[in-house]
């Protein structure tokens, strides 16, 4: 069954209340595969009424894809065009496993997607997109959950509401909101290599820094005295160049986080303390200066044993950590 016919799903009441006084109530969530092209699909809805029925298209074998369906007692009544499933209860949830159609997902040649349910002619429809026929929903809730592997790039809704973004969630809430059409863009993303990140730094001699792989992501180790001038807090100019480019990278890698230690050799000595924070500060503004979020960036300072080789400033890239699907 096909994603699009499933939000133009029509819920009916047979209601000893009148439509004016139902308050109809509904949430979408969307598990997207690592494929982004298909989906777990959970739905629920409520309404104010004695008995209400499900409409689903019309196929073989149509309650296979269901997972999960609450109340578990209904009764499937067959229509020429569709199968309903009846519920004597004012409220339902469903389960099943969908995939996207060509009309609603396409790709381009970047690789992004984008969805859109306003696949159906609107000429001379009261209804269409997400819709109820009990007048509006009262309350709704439509929600994509993206695997590591997938970022949202856009995203927007014909009706007002607010949207909230944790992570590789995306939520919508309308409030007394009827024939929704959504627009979702999301792309897929990369763990982030040393290759990457050499092919950005790298200027000819390398001797300054060094690029490695780690199980976190990428550590670059600098030469000391390459970002800062020994006992000073002004950037470098080379130091200047690396962390534009830096900025660069995170922006354009926005699951990656960055971490930098800057070492304070002779630890009894406060103002070595004092100057490997100040190095460290300076660094973090030049990037959030650059448009990288604060949140994205962590610092340490931490102090060398005694007789250890003088070592210089180290940034470690950090990839997003794999979830499990």
């Amino acid at each position: 069954m096909r994603h699009i016919l499933s939000l133009l799903i029509c819920t009916c009441l047979w209601a000893t209340i009148a439509t004016t006084h139902a308050q109809t109530i509904r949430e979408d969530i969307l598990y997207i595969k690592p494929n982004g092209q298909s989906y777990l699909y959970y739905t629920t809805l409520q309404a104010r009424g004695t008995r209400f029925y499900k409409a689903i298209p019309k196929t073989k074998n149509f309650l296979q894809k269901y997972l999960y369906i609450k109340p578990d007692q209904y009764q499937v009544t067959n229509r020429p065009n569709e199968i309903r499933l009846n519920f004597n209860t004012d409220s339902y949830a469903l389960m099943s496993e969908e995939d996207f159609h060509d009309r609603e997902l396409t790709r381009d040649e970047k690789g992004t997607f984008t969805f859109d349910n306003d696949t159906i002619n609107r000429a001379g429809r009261r209804r269409y997109g997400i819709y109820t026929t009990l007048s509006v929903f009262k309350k709704f809730a439509y929600v994509w959950v993206l695997p590591e592997n997938f970022e949202f790039v856009s995203y927007k809704c014909n009706r007002e509401g607010r949207w909230k973004k944790r992570g590789n969630t995306l939520a919508y809430f309308g409030y007394n909101v009827n024939s929704l059409l959504f627009n979702i863009q999301f792309r897929p993303v990369s763990p982030l290599s040393a290759d990457d990140v050499r092919s950005t730094l790298y200027e000819g001699n390398s001797k300054d820094m060094r690029v490695t792989s780690n199980t976190s992501g990428v550590q670059i180790n600098f030469r000391d005295g390459v970002l800062f001038a020994d006992g000073s807090t002004s950037v470098s100019a080379l130091g200047e160049r690396v962390l534009v480019k830096l900025a660069k990278t995170l922006k354009s890698s926005t699951k990656v986080q960055m971490a930098i230690e800057v070492p304070v050799t002779n630890g009894m000595n406060a103002g070595n303390w004092m100057l490997a924070a100040a190095q460290g500060r300076m660094m973090v503004e030049k990037m959030v200066n650059s448009g990288v979020e604060p949140s994205r960036i962590e610092i340490k300072t931490y102090g060398m044993k005694k007789g250890q080789s003088s070592r210089g400033i180290e940034i470690q890239l950090i990839n997003a950590p794999k979830r499990k699907q």
